[in-house]
């Protein structure tokens, strides 16, 4: 919605424009991360971030809960993803020659959700033609590389966050491709939305654990 929208481009730009020897310190404990996970398998790292199969050990647990610093955002999403990795193992003009593609029907349903992506964010502003709208062209590649789930409103977001912070246009592109095919989260997005509804079956059974109240609320008035 526009309303999200604003407010979530409202709060980009207050961090934006936040220093503070807090971001300073953690800027160097991330680093440090880094050089620590470079012996551990893909596994590992992923278990680790999902809080999954491994457990966390202190150290991880705090890094992770107290977030990446924004300085190192990009950065340190690309290393997770294995962005690099990616980019290396993929033809080199295939980014270049999905945006440069002919147009086709989703094209038109990008742009339109173009204007109520992060509103504040002056360069998702620029028109599609121009060939400058980053966030149009990553959308328009990515519906061209996997053509089951094309273009779905929604992933919009996720592709602008990750612009934000990713400056490299075609680098945020093979970071998004990493987060939606390998690891799932294009089962949001498909046909029958599985993943979704999985995620919406969780939430209805937490709120009815913890919170019963709302939960017989909604169940009743929904």
């Amino acid at each position: 919605s526009t309303l999200y929208s604003s407010a979530a481009s409202d709060v980009y730009k207050r961090q934006v424009s936040t220093q503070s020897t807090w971001g300073r310190a953690e800027e160097s404990k991330w680093v440090n991360v880094t050089k620590k996970t470079e012996t551990y398998s893909t596994e590992t790292i992923r278990a680790l971030l999902l809080k999954d199969v491994i457990p966390l050990n202190n150290y991880w647990r705090k890094t992770l809960i107290e977030g990446v610093p924004k300085e190192l955002r990009g950065d340190i999403w690309q290393y997770f993803a294995h962005t690099k990795e990616l980019m290396r193992e993929s033809d080199p003009k295939m980014y270049v020659s999905f945006v440069n593609a002919t147009e086709a029907g989703q094209d038109l349903s990008i742009e339109q959700d173009l204007a109520r992506t992060f509103i504040g964010i002056p360069e998702f502003k620029e028109p599609r033609k121009t060939g400058k709208n980053k966030l149009f062209n990553l959308l328009k590649a990515y519906s061209r590389y996997d053509t089951e789930v094309s273009y779905c409103q929604g992933s919009n977001y996720v592709a602008a966050m990750l612009l934000l912070y990713i400056k490299d246009e075609e680098a945020a592109f093979y970071t998004f491709c990493a987060i939606m095919k390998r690891d799932g989260w294009r089962r949001m997005f498909v046909k029958g939305m599985k993943r979704l509804i999985e995620i919406l079956g969780v939430l209805s059974t937490k709120i009815e654990t913890e919170v019963p109240g709302v939960y017989l609320h909604f169940a009743k008035n929904v």
